[in-house]
């Protein structure tokens, strides 16, 4: 919709634009002036650049436009405001290409074409955040699958600068692990399965939050184990690492029972 501010209505006529400027601010002085002349304008854009102001210069600002038997008038007040003119010829080819593509679509070509402008950037960034959350949720799914239903061999634990020797009594090993004395298992489900030092194994949970791996309520050693962990993980070795405890392990080629 088009923003009039004109002291009269000069009734039907043919607007040109004779400066544009970057906020609405801007024209307080110009205005004024034409007001003094007697010169009918109206802005247009106004209301969008103060809503969007990064669109200011992609809807060509604030266009100050007055009616074609008023320009020579009008373009010697803007001289004497120090204001640059512009053609009435000129303009922003993007908003030109813009404009030529969206000006005859259903239910959005009879917008103003800054609305138009406007409409088409939030429906944008809505694409994009989608775009967004849906790439985050592949992450979040992409890490679950590489930790779950796999079985990792600890080669070491390092915990607050000591390396520990990890031993958990009560275990069952098949043949085929003879050479692996400890491991770690993530379950789809949300269980981790954890070393014990001189105890059984640790069993917790753990979940996976913005790109990490927590691991909490854990039956025993929580003192230890539970945390933030940072994760590195390929289809052959795994690191994680929280602000106390280093785990450093490798993938086993067969299922172990949890």
């Amino acid at each position: 919709m088009e923003e009039f501010a004109s002291i009269d209505d000069p009734g039907p006529t043919e607007w040109v634009t004779v400066a544009t400027f970057g906020h609405e601010m801007d024209t307080v002085v110009v205005g004024g002036r034409l007001r003094e002349e007697g010169i009918a304008f109206r802005l247009l854009d106004a209301s969008i650049v103060q809503v969007a102001p990064y669109l200011s210069s992609a809807v060509g600002g604030v266009r100050l436009q007055v009616s074609l038997r008023d320009l020579d008038r009008a373009e010697e007040v803007l001289r004497d405001c120090g204001v640059e003119l512009e053609s009435a010829q000129d303009g922003n080819p993007l908003l030109k290409w813009f404009d030529k593509r969206t000006k005859n679509l259903p239910l959005f070509g009879g917008i103003e074409q800054g609305r138009r402008l406007l409409l088409a950037s939030s429906l944008l960034l809505v694409t994009l955040g989608g775009v967004g959350y849906l790439w985050s949720g592949l992450e979040k799914d992409d890490m679950r699958e590489q930790l779950s239903g796999r079985e990792w061999c600890v080669r070491s634990m390092v915990l607050e600068g000591k390396e520990l020797q990890p031993l958990s009594i009560q275990k069952v090993l098949h043949i085929e692990y003879v050479g692996c004395e400890e491991i770690v298992v993530f379950t789809w489900t949300g269980h981790v399965k954890l070393p014990g030092l001189n105890t059984a194994p640790v069993h917790a949970r753990w979940s996976e939050v913005d790109g990490h791996v927590e691991i909490y309520s854990a039956d025993t050693l929580g003192e230890v184990y539970e945390g933030i962990y940072s994760v590195s993980v390929s289809p052959h070795m795994i690191a994680l690492r929280s602000k106390r405890l280093l785990i450093d392990g490798v993938r086993l080629k067969f299922s172990v029972p949890f």
